[in-house]
């Protein structure tokens, strides 16, 4: 067999093994808030998604830009909207990436490295994680690896599609994700340093063309940005990133996502190894022979790859020690360029075949209990909606009051159920969970209760459904109950509790009996 059949045969495997990955479990996973959120939202027409998107109130829930729910509202119009369907837009953008990997890859170094870059981002748990998610994230890395691609395309190679591609796959992030323009950023600063600092200005007129085009692309959102860059700062939930921020890097880049931690005795292993793999590869990123012996207007592999791994993190951190606007999901595009950087190590790197082949097993297991974790992970955020629906179907009767305490297991449960008549609490005003404006709920169709007499009235029988660490973290504040549960209690005869998960389901009926 010929080096390129080969190398094919070796490619498709590594396609099976991402796509199979990212179809496990799709259905039975879990539905949370944020996927909710999307499916509700791509279900309007566009018009109302776009007022979404542009709303002006100060707490609005979506700071992101509308490419990802557009392509979703006629995903869904196509193939359903069940979470399974919604899903499997990411599912098909995580494949595509991995294709993208091999590509550039190739086009930086060689085939090998290529492949092993595609297997790297096909089996890494933060890539599978959000290529499982309905929401926007697998859509940023495969735009953004799209543009990286067409960049060393063009710059390699010369031509008029390749700019044309940087362009157009740049608009294409900036117009998913807002934090899309810290790659441009790093890439631009980097590019200044080139032209400026070592007199490099290779295809300096089409470079400058694509950035025109770019710009000329983007311009019709440049009127909402500094709102939408408002939103993602005045964020209540955001806050300035430290040293855990870093340690997290560690642990979502290599070995987990960031919206599921991964379990206590498998967090040695994934740090020591995360950390292993880091600095061997900064350890080869720092090699100077690459640069020595390139042509003065080539461009250093190397260095591109690690300027658009590790650059947006870098500007993401200094920028949020004066606004916060670090968000680890959103450097899912950063962390599939470091795996061409970790993948060209395990084939080509200084150290000896026995270290990196011991590196490589070792971090083989931990992806492997990693992945295993994720599958099954029913925690919170996430909870069995579709279980307690049923419970509810069965036990609930008409005039019932079904209350959830907080909007995070309302929006999950009514979109699986909207016949199902509900209510949820509403967020302290300014705390870090008041990040649903009634402008966005008015969108959506829903609303919020201010109270919880306002959402009982006066039903016979209540049925608070509570995460079980609401109840823990009343406990911790030195509460004997919940706030809510007490106020139920001293009105009704609690009956019945019933766990789903992180998620409890109370049940209080008729008038708390008189003592005697």
């Amino acid at each position: 067999m010929s080096d390129a059949r080969r190398h094919l045969l070796w490619l498709a495997l590594v396609l099976v093994l991402a796509t199979g990955l990212r179809l496990v479990r799709l259905e039975q996973r879990p539905l949370w808030y944020d996927e909710a959120f999307s499916l509700l939202l791509a279900a309007r027409p566009p018009d109302a998604l776009l007022a979404a998107t542009l709303g002006e109130g100060v707490a609005a829930a979506e700071e992101h830009p509308p490419l990802y729910y557009l392509l979703l509202h006629r995903w869904m119009i196509w193939f359903g909207d069940t979470p399974a369907t919604a899903r499997a837009l990411s599912a098909l953008a995580g494949v595509v990436t991995v294709g993208l990997l091999y590509l550039l890859g190739r086009l930086l170094w060689d085939e090998r490295a290529g492949l092993a870059a595609a297997l790297v981002g096909a089996i890494s748990p933060f890539a599978v994680y959000y290529s499982q998610e309905a929401r926007m994230y697998a859509l940023l890395g495969m735009a953004l690896l799209a543009a990286s691609y067409c960049f060393a395309w063009g710059w390699r190679r010369g031509g008029v599609w390749p700019w044309a591609g940087f362009a157009l796959a740049g608009a294409l992030a900036l117009y998913t994700h807002n934090l899309a323009g810290l790659f441009v950023l790093a890439l631009d600063l980097w590019l200044a340093w080139q032209w400026f600092g070592r007199r490099r200005r290779p295809r300096w007129r089409a470079i400058v063309a694509a950035h025109v085009v770019l710009l000329a692309l983007y311009t019709p959102w440049l009127t909402v940005l500094p709102r939408q860059i408002g939103k993602l700062a005045d964020a209540y939930w955001l806050s300035q990133p430290g040293l855990s921020a870093v340690v997290q890097s560690v642990f979502v880049f290599h070995f987990a996502a960031d919206n599921q931690g991964l379990p206590a005795w498998l967090l040695p292993f994934a740090l020591s190894f995360g950390l292993s793999i880091l600095v061997l590869v900064l350890l080869e990123f720092a090699r100077r022979d690459e640069r020595a012996t390139a042509p003065i207007d080539a461009l250093p592999a190397r260095e591109y790859v690690g300027v658009l791994a590790f650059g947006p993190v870098v500007l993401a951190f200094l920028i949020s020690l004066v606004r916060p606007i670090f968000v680890m999901r959103a450097f899912l595009p950063a962390a599939l360029i470091y795996y061409l950087l970790v993948g060209r190590f395990f084939v080509a790197g200084r150290p000896p075949r026995l270290i990196r082949a011991v590196v490589a097993s070792g971090s083989a297991a931990v992806v492997v209990a990693s992945l295993a974790f994720h599958y099954q992970y029913g925690a919170f955020p996430r909870a069995p909606f579709a279980a307690v629906a049923a419970h509810l179907d069965a036990a609930a009767a008409p005039g019932d009051a079904i209350v959830h305490s907080n909007k995070l297991s309302y929006l999950p449960l009514h979109y699986l159920r909207p016949d199902l008549p509900q209510a949820f609490l509403a967020d302290p005003p300014g705390s870090e969970s008041d990040t649903l404006s009634p402008e966005t709920q008015a969108i959506l169709g829903i609303a919020e209760t201010v109270e919880l007499d306002q959402a009982v009235g006066e039903a016979p029988r209540v049925w608070l459904i509570v995460y079980d660490r609401a109840l823990a973290a009343a406990r911790r504040a030195g509460l004997t109950r919940h706030p809510d549960v007490a106020w139920l209690a001293d009105r009704y005869e609690r009956r019945t509790d019933h766990r789903f998960g992180d998620l409890m389901v109370l049940e209080f009926a008729g008038p708390v009996e008189a003592g005697p």
